[in-house]
């Protein structure tokens, strides 16, 4: 009999303003943008039944884990671990994106043996993280935890997890607030199987009018334009399209199942009578 399946949700913590511009120097406050992002956080994890909520130990991830564990009726749980990357010679100095963003890429990507001089290594990042949902999934197991933590330590996770792979942000500015990632545990191994991002977010750019379709670009270098659908989410490694309006949420009709496992991009694009080699006008979001 097969065991059931222990999940994470391992989620960046809202929108926030700093106390001041230097790196490491502040745990942050949400903004009103934030607060909203984790209220609608808790409804979106609503469904999954979450049996727990930890959170790294800076105001803005207690916030955030505080505000969306009110909806789902649980408490929150401040777990060492979770916190941001150390930054190392750049603390209290302003961010520098020429510095940080490559960083995080390249976490994603995989290279993991890098850091801010003085600070960690993704490694050691990733490490610290796994060790605090290894210890949430043995409390919890079969169950569905939620992880509030922050950008790089969440990129040092995915880049472990599944370097490189599709679900994953295609730039640093592709991990907005309380945007989530769902972690499998099975037989001791950490897998990537779902991407929950945040609606707002998906709704950043104007759409155009009128259906949208969803370029699938496969893993063996085949391409697929499905007319008419949106992406609606993920469900046991498993991309879940649906068709009508794309905020119907849960009661959206579910069409079609595709592997992630086999895919390597897709796209959300706004013109679905383009042919899949064509460029397309992509609106929302690279998966």
């Amino acid at each position: 009999m097969r065991t059931a399946v222990t999940r994470v949700v391992l989620a960046r913590h809202g929108e926030a303003a700093y106390e001041s511009d230097g790196n490491g120097d502040s745990g942050g406050s949400l903004t009103a943008g934030g607060r909203l992002q984790a209220r609608r956080l808790g409804e979106r994890l609503r469904a999954s039944a979450p049996v727990a909520v930890v959170c790294s130990e800076l105001s803005r991830a207690v916030q955030t884990a505080e505000i969306a564990a009110a909806g789902l009726g649980l408490p929150v749980d401040v777990r060492v671990g979770l916190h941001e990357h150390d930054v190392g010679a750049e603390r209290g100095r302003p961010y520098d994106p020429g510095l940080f963003e490559p960083l995080l890429l390249g976490w994603l990507a995989g290279d993991l043996s890098v850091g801010i001089p003085g600070g960690e290594d993704g490694h050691a990042v990733a490490r610290r993280v796994l060790a605090v949902l290894d210890d949430v999934a043995d409390r919890h197991e079969g169950g569905t935890m939620v992880a509030v933590s922050h950008g790089g330590a969440i990129a040092s996770v995915l880049g472990t997890v599944a370097p490189g792979g599709p679900l994953l942000p295609t730039d640093a500015r592709d991990l907005p607030g309380c945007d989530a990632y769902v972690l499998e545990r099975d037989a001791g191994t950490w897998r990537l199987v779902g991407r929950d991002r945040p609606a707002e977010q998906l709704d950043a750019e104007e759409p155009p009018a009128g259906p949208t379709a969803v370029l699938l670009v496969r893993r063996d270098g085949s391409k697929e334009l499905v007319d008419g659908v949106h992406v609606h989410g993920w469900r046991d490694g498993r991309l879940l399209l649906a068709s009508g309006d794309p905020g119907a949420g849960l009661l959206a009709t579910v069409v079609r199942e595709v592997p992630v496992a086999d895919l390597l991009r897709v796209e959300t694009v706004g013109a679905p009578d383009d042919e899949p080699e064509g460029e397309g006008d992509t609106w929302r979001m690279t998966w």
